[in-house]
């Protein structure tokens, strides 16, 4: 065997032990084929180490016959060796505008939606893609210039999930090499050439230069990169156990609370996880850091998907969902009722002066009322509270003083009876009259 093609053998017979375990001969693959030399080559590196492979091939039809050509050349290879081949077209353009989204995302998505399809429809144990050294090197700088932080800079992952890239310590033109020795058809894609779109530009343009003015720019961002990669991964793992102590789901969304950390230098870095997670610009993620280094609070981020995320001294509430406005009428007869805070129970009784106690109100009512309703807060809402003289106090303040988040807030029931709060339970509890005659006594519960 050319000693060439044997090092590019052995180099990739490693890579699949790392990826795919040790017996990855034992293993099913679909094979992503573009028809490029890097998807060709990798095609015959896995039938030259033993592996079981399907083909998966798209045509976006955005080239005319020259899309067609790599379709046909795609079957007729590959059926004559007896490997499976399957193939979709998509009306690319079309979906594209109709999503309206760019070409190359919506092509992106196309393509994976179908892999995964198909691995599991015919249970393929991975997803095998051509990406290669020069690829990794090309995104690092994409990503550079779009601030994608940390996490854009350390490259393309050689695994993710079901997909693997046994390629990236190969580069372009030892793919193209292999191929070439080897005598392994493969069409190049002529909109490669157009540098309007970002990666071509970076391909055809940045690179070239770069490398001219700084001799192996290609290798030195390589080993940058693995820097990078390391002190990645040695801080997201301490970022991820300290996450798995501080975030608390709720039923419309999580609140990230921050002074539950026992590490609070990893504060910025915490909170950069979270909140990229949940769609949120870099530049947005940086006022949210700033804020809570402050202890401000109600900074209040949307994301790219509508949730929000508000600061509050040192959490952060996200929500992902719409939070209702709660309104409901308690008829004034023993019964309970199941709310959104709990189990609101009432019965009559007799002895008015009874001590209760802190989830407990006794509520003197006229004989001819027949309901109290229980609410959100609405804008204005006051209380006369017992301990202010009689005088009234703004919800408001109440919830200010108490604390309450944002998300609290919201949910915070209030009983309101003849358009007055008598009770914030937890909070706040109204002057009572009961000196009447005509009044009737019940005792409010919540469980």
């Amino acid at each position: 065997m050319n000693p060439y093609i044997k090092h590019l053998s052995q180099l990739f017979n490693k890579s699949m032990r790392s990826l795919a375990g040790e017996d990855y001969r034992n293993k099913s693959y679909l094979v992503a084929l573009s028809a490029g030399s890097d998807s060709m080559a990798l095609a015959q590196l896995s039938i030259m180490n033993g592996m079981k492979i399907a083909i998966a091939h798209c045509n976006y039809m955005l080239r005319g016959e020259e899309s067609n050509g790599d379709e046909n050349m795609v079957i007729n290879l590959f059926e004559n060796l007896n490997i499976p081949v399957y193939i979709k077209q998509f009306d690319t353009k079309t979906i594209a505008h109709k999503e309206k989204q760019s070409i190359q995302l919506i092509a992106r998505k196309l393509r994976y939606d179908f892999f995964y399809e198909l691995a599991e429809q015919h249970q393929f144990d991975f997803i095998l893609t051509g990406h290669h050294f020069d690829d990794k090197i090309e995104t690092f700088i994409i990503n550079l210039g779009r601030g994608s932080g940390l996490k854009g800079l350390k490259g393309i992952p050689p695994c993710n999930g079901k997909i693997i890239r046994p390629l990236l310590s190969s580069s372009k033109v030892d793919l193209l090499s292999f191929c070439k020795i080897l005598h392994i058809p493969f069409r190049d894609d002529s909109s490669n050439l157009d540098s309007k779109y970002k990666r071509n530009f970076v391909r055809n343009e940045a690179l070239p230069l770069m490398a001219s003015q700084f001799p192996g720019f290609k290798e030195n961002v390589g080993v940058t990169m693995n820097i990078i990669n390391e002190y990645y991964k040695y801080v997201q793992k301490k970022v991820e156990a300290q996450l798995e102590i501080c975030i608390k789901p709720h039923d419309y969304g999580s609140k990230l609370l921050l002074d539950s950390l026992t590490d609070k230098e990893l504060t910025p870095f915490i909170v950069r996880e979270y909140l990229e997670k949940r769609t949120f610009s870099m530049s947005d993620i940086d006022d949210m850091i700033h804020a809570l280094s402050i202890n401000k609070s109600g900074i209040k981020l949307i994301g790219k998907d509508g949730s929000i995320a508000i600061s509050d001294r040192q959490k952060i509430i996200y929500i992902n969902k719409e939070i209702p406005d709660f309104c409901f009428d308690l008829n004034l007869k023993d019964g309970f009722m199941d709310l959104w805070f709990g189990r609101v129970t009432i019965r009559k009784v007799e002895d008015e002066t009874m001590k209760i106690g802190e989830n407990q109100y006794l509520l003197n009512v006229s004989k001819l009322e027949e309901k109290i309703i229980i609410r959100s807060k609405h804008d204005g809402d006051k209380i006369r509270s017992l301990g202010m003289n009689g005088s009234f106090q703004k919800l408001q303040d109440v919830y200010t003083n108490a604390k309450l988040d944002y998300l609290e807030k919201r949910l915070q029931p209030v009983f309101v009876k003849n358009s007055g709060i008598f009770w914030v339970p937890g909070l706040k509890r109204s002057q009572r009259n009961i000196n009447s005659d005509h009044c009737v006594v019940y005792i409010l519960e919540i469980s």
